[in-house]
């Protein structure tokens, strides 16, 4: 079973990562493992894809975190997500961003 340590009591501090597609599950679940032990208190997780084998062991490393002040927020990117994204990025919307439209299509396939 896998445990998460205590941090340090004073900690306060999030950072974000982007899984790439076919990452290895052990290699997420030892990046997220010690960024808490370490004292992080949010780690934002974004995963490229949504049925990614590394999505499991996030979610078991979140859960291990409810009794805990520290967090875990896990973001999948799918097509949904992308649209959703784009159509409220003030940077999509403007007519000098003609690559939104492009991260929207590489997304949907």
């Amino acid at each position: 079973a896998t445990q998460v340590p205590e941090a340090d009591a004073g900690a306060s501090a999030a950072v974000s990562v982007l899984v790439l597609p076919g990452t290895p599950p052990e290699v997420v679940e030892s990046w997220l493992l010690y960024h808490l032990r370490i004292g992080f208190d949010k780690l934002i997780v974004f995963l490229d894809d949504p049925e990614d084998e590394a999505r499991p062991v996030v979610e078991r490393v979140r859960r291990l975190l409810l009794l805990t002040k520290q967090e875990i927020i896990l973001h999948c990117m799918g097509h949904a997500w992308w649209s959703e994204a784009v159509a409220r990025s003030r940077f999509c919307r403007s007519p000098d961003a003609p690559w939104a439209e492009h991260v929207v299509k590489d997304h949907a396939l």
